[in-house]
């Protein structure tokens, strides 16, 4: 009887370098893992600390840390365009022409402008409290322009955005949905439009609205905040990061908000719900898409995680002599590994569970052992599956 052959990932595997390369340099907590050049997966202690993040990559969070720093300038733009058509959406009947959208938001702003509220500091109008408001996402510059752009070495910042400060704008445009939503049941936008218009008209109208007083206000708060930093650098004798381009990805949240909040109200103030020329993703989502030539999401993200699953085994199995299947049986016990559907469980709702992760765990691996057995072959399995899947190399 042949002796078991033990399960491991050669340490010159090229699917570790895409690992590297298309997800450590770009995830902040991987990236942290780094040390005295070496990369993140040489790690003493990476099998125990990755375990404990809270995105891994590839996973199906809306702002999941590693596509929201894959996110390039062409992405977001087509990202608020296709966010900024949801919001047009609910009065989209209302207009023909985009001049005539143009003429209705101006009409609101109008009204914005005239109607007074009762603020905190007596009267005030709608189009101050909305300048407030907006303030409120400006000041999410304070906390990421310093921390961002202010670095000893430029070189040494290769990760823009932490699941922190993405959590911290997502809560505070969060809250803009609210309080825009709260406005729009006010009645004072029908009387001065003269029209019936529905709560989620209103707050569609509204949104595009604060969108635009966010773009008027955006260039002068970052260059205040920018000659603020500039003199602190002088002192400091520190540098400016200036490749960082953080104000897209607050662009991109407080899209996704809007957009998001706008939909949920579109459902319940429509009857027939029409289904939608353009579909509301995540950022997360509509990044692996265009990955994806705009088709299977979830196949993208299951190559992410593979790449994460073998940079995992490499570190484990250094100092383990374990068969292939004995590993199989390990990670499939842990649910970490599996924060994606699998394929299996899909079309087999009512089978082991365990047994089909093993199954799939399994069948990954021979494809992996096959790929290396081939001499000729120097591309990594799954990084020859990654570059086969994306239209660019954005980790290039």
């Amino acid at each position: 009887m042949a002796p078991r052959e033990n399960f491991k990932i050669d340490k010159n595997d090229p699917d570790l370098l895409m690992f590297e390369q298309a997800i450590a340099n770009f995830h902040p907590e991987f990236y942290a893992l780094k040390q005295n050049g070496q990369p993140s997966y040489e790690h003493p202690d990476f099998c125990e600390k990755v375990l404990k993040f809270t995105h891994l990559p590839g996973c199906n969070e809306p702002y999941e840390i590693l596509a929201m720093n894959l996110l390039n300038e062409d992405d977001i733009k087509h990202y608020l365009h296709d966010c900024l058509v949801l919001l047009g959406r609910p009065f989209a009947q209302l207009v023909k022409v985009r001049q005539n959208e143009l003429k209705l938001i101006n009409r609101v702003i109008e009204v914005m402008d005239s109607v007074m509220f009762d603020g905190e500091d007596g009267k005030t109008s709608g189009m101050l409290e909305l300048k407030k408001l907006a303030g409120r996402v400006l000041a999410q510059w304070n906390h990421l322009l310093y921390n961002k752009l202010i670095v000893d070495d430029v070189n040494n910042e290769k990760v823009s955005l932490t699941l922190e400060d993405v959590l911290n704008i997502s809560e505070v445009c969060s809250d803009v949905a609210d309080i825009l939503y709260d406005s729009s049941e006010d009645d004072f936008l029908n009387v001065h439009i003269n029209k019936s218009l529905s709560t989620n008209k209103k707050y569609a109208l509204l949104s595009k609205v604060f969108l635009n007083i966010c773009d008027e206000l955006r260039d002068v708060a970052i260059q205040a905040e920018l000659d603020m930093l500039a003199n602190i650098c002088e002192i400091k004798g520190c540098l400016i990061n200036k490749e960082l381009n953080i104000n897209n990805y607050i662009d991109v949240i407080l899209s996704y908000e809007l957009s998001k909040y706008s939909e949920r109200i579109e459902k319940e103030y429509t009857e027939v719900n029409m289904k939608r020329n353009v579909e509301l993703l995540s950022p997360s989502s509509f990044l692996y898409m265009r990955y994806r030539f705009g088709k299977k999401v979830d196949d993208m993200r299951r190559t992410y995680r593979w790449l994460f699953i073998k940079a995992w085994l490499y570190g484990y199995l250094k100092d383990k002599d374990l068969s292939a299947r004995k590993v199989a049986e390990i990670i499939a016990d842990d649910d970490r590994f599996f924060y994606l559907k699998e394929h299996t469980q899909k079309d087999h709702p009512d089978s082991d569970v365990f047994s089909a992760r093993v199954k799939t765990l399994t069948n990954e691996f021979s494809r992996w052992k096959k790929h290396t057995s081939k001499k000729e072959c120097e591309t990594g399995y799954l990084a020859g599956v990654l570059e086969d899947k994306c239209h660019r190399h954005y980790w290039l």
